[in-house]
């Protein structure tokens, strides 16, 4: 299993990649380039060296659209940890802190082994921070860019770990809405945890509290249903999230590039997602099979639940295919649509082809005029009883001969009955 290096690594080059890596180890202060989901640019600040609450601050590691995240040290503790500052623009929005409260609450109740823990969060001297575990390690964007497309079992393993903090955190109602390679963090130890929960969605939470300069998520890995609504996805937008992830894993490109943020958002709603052999990389059937289930347009034909996406999951390690789900797939309209013309054009076909074809059955009327008539077969009498034993034979002198005897000639007629009538026995009776 590959792991990551433990020294720092420098910042990426992509200037389309948005780096908000919470709790990433010192690898120099990134800003947000014009090709990420942020719609503004904040002021920069460095506050390294200064002291926020309890906590002394280091160094920056990372800028993003929310804020920026410094190296930290809590002096009570004595411990490193990473802070998240929100930035001064959005420190004077109410709906932002609102928003960004909400976060760190969310955030706060997850406790896995492949989530990044969030520890605290408060107000100091105007700043408006949250506090989580350093991670000793880099995000996989990064990566990727350094190390470059990862191998399948690798990139299988790292993928399974973020499924299964997404289905933690799923469990406790709460959705990402912002999966992405920079926001899966991945130690020295090989271990995935997901962070940046700045996006999350607390499903039990009525408020329409949004981010709109955030809100979106990622561009590059954004579900169609999520630039439309964002406000009301479900879980199976971080499913389309996961599976282009592991694409981008698997061949170490995006799916779609654009001039804008609203050309790929528009790719992802309308085109075909390429796939391995289209982004230089042939993947195995089944892998194709499972990433076009994961980032099926519309939610219906994604997976609906973790577990069933888990146990897909593991038949694709097996080198099985994922199941079919057919009942999504009669589901979707545009399937239904296809069916119906599929059924039209069969039933149009079925009655023209009698008519453009030519008759190709035999003609047997004029098949049957021309052979002769066969043969009738004699007609046999009916069988006669054989009635030889009952016919008299002529005692010729020899009383003791009876009829069936041997030598005893047949007469040509049967025996007269031996019965005699009652008139004839009282006729012969008369002296």
């Amino acid at each position: 299993m590959s792991k990551s290096p433990s020294s720092p690594a420098p910042a990426p080059s992509d200037p389309d990649e948005e780096t908000l890596a919470s709790g990433q180890v010192p690898r120099g202060p990134v800003t947000p380039p014009a090709g990420s989901a942020i719609a503004f640019k904040p002021k920069e600040r460095n506050l390294s060296g200064t002291q926020l609450g309890e906590y002394h601050l280091v160094r920056k590691l990372a800028e993003g659209g929310m804020g920026e995240v410094y190296e930290a040290v809590q002096l009570k503790l004595d411990r490193r940890v990473a802070v998240k500052l929100l930035s001064e623009e959005l420190s004077r929005e109410p709906e932002f802190l609102a928003r960004f409260e909400r976060e760190a609450k969310s955030a706060a109740a997850l406790n896995h082994p492949n989530v990044v823990q969030v520890y605290d969060f408060g107000c100091a001297q105007g700043h408006h921070y949250f506090v989580m575990e350093l991670v000793d390690g880099t995000d996989l964007s990064v990566f990727v860019k350094e190390h470059g497309k990862l191998a399948i079992p690798d990139a299988l393993h790292y993928f399974e770990q973020a499924v299964n903090a997404l289905k933690f955190a799923l469990a406790h109602a709460i959705i990402h809405r912002d999966v992405k390679p920079a926001n899966l963090m991945l130690t020295s130890d090989g271990i995935v945890k997901v962070s940046d929960l700045g996006l999350a969605k607390k499903l039990t939470d009525d408020s329409d509290v949004t981010m709109t300069v955030v809100g979106m998520g990622s561009p590059h890995f954004l579900a169609p249903e999520q630039a439309d609504d964002a406000a009301h996805v479900d879980h199976r937008a971080d499913i389309y999230a996961l599976g282009v992830t592991l694409l981008y894993l698997l061949t170490g490109k995006r799916p779609f590039e654009g001039a804008s943020n609203f050309s790929v958002v528009l790719a992802h709603a309308n085109k075909p997602l390429p796939t391995g052999i289209e982004l230089g990389t042939a993947l195995p059937d089944e892998l194709e099979a499972f990433i076009k289930r994961l980032t099926a347009k519309r939610p219906e034909g994604r997976y609906q639940n973790y577990d069933e996406l888990l146990a897909d999951l593991r038949s694709v390690k097996a080198g099985h295919r994922p199941r079919v789900n057919w009942l999504q797939l009669i589901r979707d309209p545009r399937n239904l649509q296809r069916l119906a013309i599929a059924a039209v054009a069969i039933l149009i076909l079925a009655l023209a082809v009698p008519l453009i074809l030519p008759d190709k059955r035999p003609d047997t009327t004029a098949k049957a005029a021309a052979q002769p008539p066969a043969p009738s077969a004699p007609i046999q009498p009916p069988a006669q009883p054989d009635d030889t034993h009952l016919r008299p034979r002529p005692s010729g002198g020899k009383a003791n001969l009876q009829p069936g005897q041997p030598n005893a000639p047949l007469l040509p007629f049967p025996p007269p009955s031996a019965k005699i009538s009652p008139r004839c026995r009282t006729a012969r009776s008369i002296p």
